[in-house]
């Protein structure tokens, strides 16, 4: 998982987050990788969309709370 505090956001720490982790598996051989990301963080679908990553599928999460 990968969160920037919103204060430090706008910086690209997630740019590098991410890439410096793909680099890591990407030399241990693993040759594709799945994000998974909120429908609404605009940011973080900008950022994988730039890093060439594609909509594969939507999945809905259900939560279920006791009333």
């Amino acid at each position: 998982m990968i969160s920037v505090h919103p204060d430090f956001q706008r910086h690209h720490l997630g740019r590098v987050m991410v890439t410096q982790g793909l680099n890591v598996i990407c030399r241990k051989g693993v040759g594709d990788a799945v994000l998974f990301v909120d429908e609404s963080n605009d940011s973080a679908k900008k950022l994988y969309d730039s890093l060439g990553f594609r909509l594969e599928r939507e999945d809905r999460l259900v939560r279920f709370v006791r009333a």
